[in-house]
């Protein structure tokens, strides 16, 4: 039989509350490193998204501007057709628009921090 100290537990016993006291401890450094990890990574998508959201359509009028420019008169010069250079010159201006929504979108997704969310998840399941 096991020895019994004065509350009643077994050695055992006492074994198993400080391995589950060890693995809590364990289980909680390693939440806050995950949670403190997408924090850093959740501040620095809003960076740039405020970055892209203030910043970028200011530029890019600029810089759209003078490269439809510039683009519409290379077309014209190659096509002796304005409408077509012109047409290029949208489409071009819609495929740059669709990579800037794309990239904005993936740092946007990074906000809602999901891998501290599944791992929550995770754990809520195992619990029931």
């Amino acid at each position: 039989m096991a020895p019994v100290d004065p509350l009643g537990q077994t050695a055992t016993d006492a074994a198993s509350l400080r391995e589950l006291a060890s693995d809590s401890s364990d289980y909680v450094r390693c939440w806050s490193a995950l949670v403190a990890s997408e924090t850093r990574l959740a501040q620095v998508s809003i960076v740039r998204l405020v970055f892209a959201a203030l910043v970028l359509p200011a530029l890019a009028l600029v810089v759209f501007v003078s490269t439809d420019a510039l683009l519409a008169c290379i077309l014209e010069r190659l096509t002796a057709d304005w409408s077509t250079s012109i047409g290029i010159t949208v489409v071009v201006n819609l495929c740059c628009l669709y990579g800037l929504i794309v990239a904005m979108r993936a740092w946007l997704r990074n906000l809602s921090l999901p891998r501290s969310r599944r791992a929550l998840t995770r754990l809520m399941e195992r619990m029931a």
